[in-house]
């Protein structure tokens, strides 16, 4: 779960999820690798990639979504405080996703940025119109579980 928003005056979102299988995992450190590479040889802020996640979502949560009982589990659906951008959720399954809101808008052209420091941030599109919407940057030397 990954802090986002918009640029958009009516429509909102509050975060994303990503879905962290070690392939994932794997690309995302060959892409991250590259990007620091590249920056020792050429003047390059980023790198962008045609990928994202499918998942934007915002607030409230419905938390009758989540059975579990570790509360800390359970607090990761909760929204994130303003200096945390990021939080680990475990969701057994996809169905816990149904209760989750959406932006009103279809958001399209998902972007990857991963800049030469190793963050990463991903951006979308409103389908029809120019607004943008963004997660905060990240690295995946955060997570202490990759």
């Amino acid at each position: 779960m990954i802090k986002a928003d918009t640029n958009s005056e009516w429509d909102s979102c509050d975060f994303v999820l990503l879905h962290l299988t070690p392939d994932y995992i794997s690309m995302l450190r060959e892409r991250v690798s590259l990007a620091i590479r590249l920056a020792e040889t050429a003047d390059l802020y980023y790198l962008t990639f045609s990928d994202g996640p499918k998942g934007w979502y915002k607030y409230p949560i419905d938390n009758s979504c989540q059975e579990s009982t570790d509360e800390d589990e359970t607090d990761a659906w909760k929204e994130l405080p303003d200096n945390q951008e990021w939080a680990f959720i475990d969701l057994q399954d996809h169905s816990e996703l149904t209760s989750v809101n959406r932006p009103q808008q279809k958001l399209n052209i998902l972007q990857m940025n991963v800049f030469t420091n190793g963050d990463i941030r991903f951006i979308a599109f409103g389908e029809h119109s120019d607004e943008r919407f963004w997660t905060a940057r990240f690295s995946l030397d955060e997570f202490p579980l990759l």
